[in-house]
């Protein structure tokens, strides 16, 4: 009856029987070779039918969720089959090299269950010993090594946290600036970490049931099950209690399982592997613990740096990849040398030598008891191995007193851990003095770079002081930033691999020909220098120097100082060729092809898009390999128009999306989220546009300006490639950036008046230079304190020093005098009345609204004149009669007290003066009266709301983006007080963003409100269910 599906089988006779028999055998048949596509069909509707329900109560709900991560689960499962992956069943054989008898490289592969564990054993043992052999490192010496493992252990720890352990004196400098930067903060107190029941429910609630654990203890599924038990969680929770108070370690503990897994596929040389330690559950529970809480108190105290970016919540890869462009791309903005390392600590989380560890996370608020315990697990525990042949029945330890060190990978506190080093060892790097510091252009805010670190990449920048250093002015500075960085390495146990380390020398030079500044290569400065750094062994060894094009693989993007977008290309074309390779020969539904294109081909082509700016037409070139493949298997011509492939499913595509169309989203993204949450990468962001918009001398930042009009002024940098992207598909992006400010009425931009000129593009770009040269940008800073007439300097391509420039100019050089001409040519046309010798404005400008503060030079009618230097001022008298002579020279005063020591007098004014040749005086060529302060009121709300906008950090703190208050502030202040108030708020999350909007308004009188808009800050995956 079940076979038949008949109830009444018994009835039938047995002739009939086979019949039916026969047909549900064809049926079933049939129905297996369809029984993915009804599989599917089956969850479709499911879920469409519990999609519909899934309000109407909590159960409905659960369903929808569980029967959607089904469905999921099946599509993937059809993917990694139809792309030939699944498990691999672990290693079951291992490669060698060796040396044949005519000396010629073999690489054996061996197969045999005890000759894999055997090299696996010896491999792991050598790893985890890397600190003692075969190359000593200086944590693992005497006297630094007892001092901070013996019986004196704690006392010594705290003494150096504390700062009041005595360094010996033999230490090399490295070990001793890091061990001198590892001190407590100010307000350090440790955290109290305690395994509540509730945190224990909550943790194996989320924990997944098939992670491995080390076998010897309970499996994660026994504890998963065991909270279902408030009594069994109870106690569960007061075990894992005992290790974290007492630093005890239970002997089931003290067993660690190692299995190897490839970083390549195919690759099975065991020195190129990765090694994963199993834990057992409850210990790997309480790292867990231990380290999201050393994370949390850094986070509060401010003790990870900026360029630590890796395993922190919203630090992604591509945004400290990112981050390095933007900052070349200042170094091309202010035409800065620099000297940029970019290098590869060997095996960090297997190096790092115990006491140094737990030194740093005693500065992340852990106790030394949860750190005994933790460690001391680490160095007891006995070690096996797991292979596809299964778990070893042999073990290992090393057989000397010295333990193994490293935190192990697969350890829940190892990133903790390596962020603790690395902070201090860029904390050290920045006390120093090393690093790369600049204002920002316009608003002279402070942006550094010292270090980026990701895991175990990490690039060093040591920058020239100021715009005039020349590459080979700073050689000595990159060497000595190198080496104490590659110290402070060895100082944690670790070591440099010169092998996967580089490194640049940027330098600019002035091209003549296309009058713009450009890379000098490396036979063009330095050529004769080379970076020594401290190898694996110890020794000093070279690093290879890259040309500033030479794009090398870092944080899986191709990067280069000077941007090369054909590595990009390369980059893009290779993974595209290679995964349609890998797809070509594999039998596909055809259902399934083109969500397998969209889950993985274009998932690894979208994760550089934030840093490349191809076009269009070479992202087609780039899908060429993945179509020409993909879409016969689905059924689809090969040639089929692009554009109907690319079209989306609702116009009768096939719902492709364009990979130049998703560049534009990603730049979108980064251009967004990073200015309105004001990350560090925001702040880099921020200060390339400044530069931008002091490059340009326009009223519109970068983002806002005719690309025609200005590019040609415009350095070549990620901002600008990206402009030029948004600007040919009608997109503008806005900032609330400072602009150029106008010092008096009537005044102007210099190129704005260029502009409306209609000037060739050329001669805009040699007036462009003329105006950077001098460090001017409106007309008020090019004429007398009386607005009337030009300064002769001004006009002769003289700078002077009668203002105070608020900016931050980059390097230039001086004009020919071919182009000075056309500076006055144009000048003539754009402002002069007439060709009078003294060059008078056809329109004087009005009153100064800037500072006296801001001039170099004030006229006293009673007094005399004087001239700032520094903080201090030099009195000058007349030189003739008070009232009539414009000459001036140096009052006498005693060789003790040259500077004028009086407050200036109340009648002072605003001046500009000449020199004259020979002499030590000064001709006064105009007079001015600066803006008086504003007299102090009580501040509005929207002074408040931009004061508290300031004090905001770049992790702490958020005001929204805009405040609009109508009718009487005192008015809304009185309805707050009395109850009348009423507050309506929304807020919506589409297309990955999230927006929200309040009205605040006074009950029976809307005329009095405030209207708050805002972006919600934070990633996508921040936003709640």
């Amino acid at each position: 009856m079940k076979k038949t599906r008949l109830c009444t089988a018994w009835k039938k006779t047995t002739a009939k029987l086979e019949v039916a028999l026969a047909a549900e055998r064809r049926a079933y048949k049939q129905a297996k070779r369809q029984a993915i596509q009804l599989r599917r069909d089956f969850l479709t509707v499911q879920t469409t039918d519990a999609k519909k329900k899934k309000w109407k109560s909590q159960k409905a709900h659960d369903r929808f969720l569980w029967l959607r991560r089904m469905k999921q689960q099946e599509e993937a499962r059809c993917r990694r089959r139809a792309q030939q992956k699944g498990s691999t069943g672990g290693l079951r054989a291992i490669q060698f090299e060796e040396q044949l008898p005519d000396g010629t490289p073999h690489l054996r592969t061996i197969t045999d269950r005890a000759l894999v564990e055997e090299g696996c054993m010896q491999e792991n043992a050598a790893r985890y010993d890397q600190t003692c052999a075969p190359y000593t490192t200086p944590p693992m010496v005497e006297p630094l090594y007892t001092a901070f493992t013996g019986t004196q252990a704690e006392a010594n720890s705290m003494a150096l946290l504390e700062d009041r352990y005595s360094l010996p004196s033999l230490l090399d400098p490295a070990t001793t600036a890091f061990l001198s930067h590892c001190g407590f903060h100010k307000d350090h107190l440790p955290v109290h970490l305690e395994v509540t029941t509730s945190d224990q429910v909550h943790f194996w609630s989320q924990n997944p049931e098939d992670k491995g654990s080390e076998p010897h203890g309970l499996h994660n599924g026994h504890f998963k099950a065991a909270v279902q038990s408030p009594v069994i969680a109870y106690c569960d929770a007061h075990f894992r209690n005992i290790p974290l108070a007492t630093g005890f370690v239970p002997s089931n503990w003290q067993n660690l399982v190692n299995f190897a897994i490839e970083k390549k596929a195919g690759n099975f040389r065991l020195s190129t592997m990765h090694t994963i330690q199993l834990m057992n559950s409850e210990a790997q529970a309480n790292n867990q613990k231990a380290g999201r809480a050393a994370m949390q108190y850094a986070k509060e105290h401010s003790l990870i740096p900026d360029g630590q970016c890796s395993s922190r919540k919203r630090h992604q890869a591509i945004d400290l990849a990112l981050s390095k462009r933007l900052v070349w791309d200042l170094l091309i903005l202010q035409q800065r040398a620099a000297g940029w390392i970019s290098n590869d600590a060997k095996s960090c989380f297997d190096r790092i030598v115990h006491w140094v560890a737990i030194i740093s996370m005693l500065r992340f608020g852990l106790t030394w008891r949860v750190l005994s315990s933790m460690f001391h697990m680490l160095s007891s525990a006995t070690h096996r191995v797991r292979t596809g042949f299964g778990d070893s029945e042999r073990t290992f330890k090393l057989p000397s007193v010295i333990p193994f060190q490293g935190c192990g990978q697969g350890n829940g506190a190892g990133p903790p851990i390596w962020i603790s080093v690395s902070s201090v060892l860029i904390t050290m790097i920045e006390a120093m003095g090393y690093g790369f510091e600049c204002l920002s252009a316009l608003e002279s805010q402070l942006v550094t770079a010292q270090c980026f670190c990701f895991v175990d990449d990490t690039d060093v920048i040591e920058a020239g002081n100021t715009v005039h250093h020349s590459g080979e002015a700073i050689c000595a500075l990159v060497q000595d930033a190198a080496t104490l960085w590659a110290g402070g390495i060895r100082a944690t146990g670790g070591a440099i691999n010169p092998e996967k380390s580089f490194w640049w020398l940027i330098d600019f030079k002035w091209d003549s020909g296309t009058f713009k500044w450009k890379f000098r290569g490396n036979q063009a400065v330095a050529p004769n220098f080379e970076l020594q750094i401290q190898g694996l062994s110890g020794a000093t060894e070279s690093l290879r120097r890259l040309e500033p094009d030479d794009s090398e693989r870092t944080l899986g993007v191709m990067l280069s100082p000077l941007e090369n977008l054909e590595a990009h290309m390369a980059q893009m074309v290779a993974k595209a060729k290679d995964w349609a390779e890998q797809l070509r020969p594999n039998l596909l539904h055809k259902y399934d092809v083109l969500p397998l294109i969209r889950s993985t081909i274009m998932k690894k082509l979208e994760y550089p898009m934030a840093l490349t700016t191809l076009d269009a037409q070479q992202w087609t070139v780039i899908m060429s390999p993945v179509l020409q493949v993909c879409l016969p298997k689905a059924g689809v011509c090969r040639n089929f128009p692009r554009d109907v492939v690319f079209a989306p499913l609702s116009y009768q595509g096939l719902g492709l999306p364009h990979p130049f169309g998703c560049q534009v989203f990603k730049h979108l993204e980064m251009l967004l989220r990073h200015m309105a949450n004001r990350t560090k990468t925001g702040d880099y962001m921020e200060a390339n546009i400044q530069a931008h918009q002091l490059e340009t001398g326009t009223s519109f930042g970068l983002l806002q300006q005719v690309y025609t009009n200005t590019a040609i002024l415009a350095s070549d940098t990620w901002l600008k490639r990206v402009w030029h992207e948004l600007e040919g598909l009608d997109i503008y992006v806005a900032y609330d950036s400072p602009a150029l400010s106008l010092r008096c009425t009537d005044d102007s931009l210099l190129m704005d008046l260029f502009i409306n000129l209609e000037v060739e593009q050329e001669e805009l770009l040699w007036l462009n230079w003329c105006q950077m040269f001098l460090q001017v940008c409106t007309v008020s800073d090019i004429v007398t304190a009386d607005g009337r007439f030009i300064r002769r300097s001004a006009w002769n391509g003289l700078r002077d020093e009668c203002c105070r420039s608020p900016y931050q100019w980059p390097r230039t050089v001086r004009p020919t005098r071919q182009h000075w001409d056309l500076w006055q040519t144009t000048l003539s046309r754009a402002l002069f009345a007439s060709n009078g010798p003294h060059h008078p404005l056809q329109q004087p400008l009005g009153p100064w609204t800037d500072r006296l503060e801001d001039w170099n030079w004030l006229l006293s009618p009673t007094t005399g004149l004087f001239h700032r230097h520094g903080a201090t001022w030099k009195h000058f008298s007349s030189a003739g009669s008070p009232t009539t002579s414009r000459r001036y020279a140096p009052a006498p005063s005693p060789p003790s007290c040259p500077w004028w020591t009086a407050p200036l007098p109340s009648d002072t004014l605003c001046a500009t003066v000449r020199s004259i040749t020979g002499y030590d005086r000064v001709l006064l060529t105009g007079t001015g009266r600066a803006s008086e302060p504003s007299a102090s009121s009580s501040p509005s709300i929207l002074h408040t709301w931009q004061t508290a906008a300031e004090l905001c950090t770049d992790y702490y703190g958020w005001v929204p983006d805009e405040i609009e208050v109508h009718g009487d502030e005192a008015t809304l202040a009185d309805a707050l007080l009395d109850g009348r108030l009423r507050v309506i708020s929304d807020g919506s999350f589409k297309n990955e963003l999230g927006t929200a909007a309040v009205q605040l308004l006074v009950k029976h009188e809307g005329c009095h409100q405030i209207i708050i808009r805002c972006q919600t800050p934070g990633l996508p995956q921040d936003q709640s269910p």
